[in-house]
C-alpha cells in the first residue's frame, strides 16, 4: 500500500530542507519509525538521508522490497560501504537527538561517516517541519477523529454498574479495534514516552501523580505500568482520554462521564471548565504563540476557586495544548517559553483539566484544525454536562 504520492513526500522533504538550510547541517539522517513514515510512507528498517539540497535517499536493511512497494521515494539497499561513499561528500551531519539512540549515532560516526565529520542536532527543524499539516495528513487525522467521536458515543453503553476502570478500558479498546478499525499502535515522541490508545480513570486513584508528562497519571495496575486505570470500581465519575489513530495519524480527545447527577459544585466546576476551553479557543489565532496563550490562560483562571488545582495537584504539568500528527505529542505547545506561533493547517489538541481532591478529575479535550486563522473543532460538542450523565 502506498499512502502518499512522490510529489507530496518531496514537498515534505523540501519544507524540512528549507529549515535545514538555516543551519550548518549538510545531511540529515533519520532512523526512527515515525520520522521514516513521515518522509517516506514506510517504516522498513534503515536510514533516510536528506541532504540540505537535492534528492533524499532511503537506505533499507529490512525489508527492501516492501519499502519499494510502500514508498514513492528512491530506495537503496543499505550497504555500509555504499552508504559511506554517499556520506563522504558531506561534512556536517544531523541526527534527531531527541529520539535517536546513542548507539546508532556512535555506529554511524565510527563506521559510516567521514572521520572529520561533525554531528549536530536537527530535531528542532524536524519538529517545525511537522507542525503544519499537508491535506493528506489532515484527511487522515479527521478520519481518526471520527473514531474518537464514535467511541465517546459508545462509552455510556459500555459502562455497567460495579465495573472497574480497567474493565471499561478493555471494552473501549475492543470496540475501537473491532468496530471502528483502530490500528492499535501509535507513536509518541521522546524517550520512555509509552502510551496506549486510551486511558480510563476514576475517583482518587485518578489524582495519583506518576512519571509521565501527560496531565492524567493514575495509579495503574502495577508499578511496571504506573499510569492509567487501577482496577478500581468506577465511582461517581470517570474520565476517558482516547486517541484515535488511522494510518499513523492521531486525534486526541477527553470526556468526563458522570454515573449519577453530580452535586452543584461539580456542575459549577464543569461549566467553568467549558468557559475556560472557550477562552482558549478565542485566543487560538494565527500568529499567537504557545507562551502567549499559556500566560493569558493562567491570568484568566485566577478568578476560579480551582485555579490552584488546574493541570494537577502536588505535581502539575505546565502545558494545556499540543500539536498532533504522526506523533501524539508534537509542536506547537501551549506552555511557558514556547515561541512557535500558530499557523493555518496546524492540528492542535487542547486539554484543560481540573484535579479535585476526594472526587477525581474533571477534564475536556478537543482536537482542532486551524482554518482561516481560527480553530475548528474535530470533536462533537462538549458543553452540556447533561449529555455526559449516563446513569
Amino acid at each position: 500500500m502506498r499512502l502518499f504520492t512522490k510529489s507530496e513526500l518531496i514537498e515534505r522533504v523540501s519544507r524540512f530542507q528549507t529549515l535545514l538550510q538555516t543551519s550548518e547541517i549538510e545531511l540529515a539522517l533519520f532512523s526512527t519509525n515515525s520520522d521514516l513514515f513521515y518522509f517516506t510512507g514506510s517504516i522498513q528498517r534503515g536510514i533516510l538521508a536528506i541532504p540540505a539540497t537535492g534528492e533524499p535517499l532511503y537506505f533499507v536493511r529490512k525489508n527492501v522490497a516492501r519499502a519499494a512497494e510502500e514508498s514513492a521515494l528512491t530506495v537503496e539497499v543499505w550497504e555500509r560501504r555504499l552508504l559511506a561513499k554517499y556520506c563522504s561528500q558531506f561534512s556536517v551531519f544531523g541526527f534527531a537527538f531527541d529520539v535517536t539512540a546513542v548507539n546508532d549515532v556512535t555506529f554511524y560516526q565510527k563506521r559510516v561517516l567521514p572521520q572529520e565529520g561533525k554531528i549536530e542536532d536537527c530535531s528542532s527543524y524536524l519538529a517545525s517541519a511537522k507542525s503544519v499539516k499537508f491535506p493528506s495528513e489532515i484527511k487522515l487525522i479527521k478520519e481518526a477523529a471520527t473514531i474518537n467521536n464514535n467511541i465517546m458515543k459508545r462509552v455510556p453503553q459500555l459502562w455497567k454498574k460495579e465495573m472497574t476502570d480497567a474493565t471499561l478500558l478493555s471494552h473501549i479498546e475492543f470496540v475501537a479495534k473491532e468496530e471502528f478499525k483502530h490500528q492499535e499502535m501509535l507513536w509518541t515522541r521522546g524517550y520512555n514516552m509509552e502510551a496506549g490508545m486510551a486511558t480510563c480513570v476514576t475517583g482518587d486513584s485518578s489524582l495519583v501523580p506518576t512519571y509521565t508528562d501527560y496531565p492524567i497519571g493514575g495509579r495503574g495496575v502495577s508499578p511496571s505500568v504506573a499510569q492509567g486505570p487501577s482496577n478500581e470500581i468506577i465511582k461517581d465519575s470517570f474520565v476517558v482520554d482516547f486517541v484515535g489513530t488511522v494510518h499513523g495519524y492521531n486525534a486526541d480527545s477527553t470526556r468526563t462521564f458522570f454515573t449519577k447527577t453530580p452535586p452543584d459544585y461539580i456542575i459549577k466546576t464543569y461549566n467553568e471548565l467549558v468557559k475556560t476551553l472557550e477562552f482558549i479557543e478565542q485566543n487560538m489565532t494565527t500568529g499567537t504563540t504557545g507562551e502567549e496563550i499559556w500566560n493569558r490562560l493562567t491570568h484568566y483562571i485566577a478568578q476560579y476557586d480551582w485555579h490552584d488545582k488546574f493541570m494537577g495537584l502536588s505535581q502539575k504539568v505546565s502545558f494545556v495544548g499540543h500539536g498532533i500528527g504522526v506523533e501524539l505529542n508534537q509542536h506547537p505547545v501551549f506552555a511557558p517559553r514556547q515561541k512557535m506561533a500558530i499557523e493555518n493547517s496546524m492540528i492542535i489538541a487542547v486539554e484543560p483539566k481540573i484535579f479535585l481532591p476526594n472526587y477525581g478529575i474533571i477534564g475536556i479535550e478537543n482536537s482542532y484544525e486551524m482554518v482561516d486563522g481560527k480553530p475548528i473543532s474535530l470533536m462533537d460538542d462538549y458543553k452540556n454536562i447533561a449529555d455526559f450523565i449516563i446513569s
